[in-house]
């Protein structure tokens, strides 16, 4: 889990509906019915460290 100055929250999981590895993103921009964007579902490594290089 990476948090970021500006308050986005950005970690990586296992999506139990399908077993997925994911890399999703938590912010206070994001509406109350959407609680989390999920920014890839296609990771096939395993995640060691999140870093936002941008």
């Amino acid at each position: 889990m990476n948090v970021s100055s500006d308050d986005k929250i950005t970690f990586n999981a296992l999506r139990m509906e399908d077993g997925a590895t994911v890399i999703g993103e938590v912010t206070p921009e994001i509406a109350p019915s959407e609680k989390v964007n999920i920014i890839s579902d296609t990771l096939e490594q395993e995640v060691v460290s999140l870093e936002r290089i941008n």
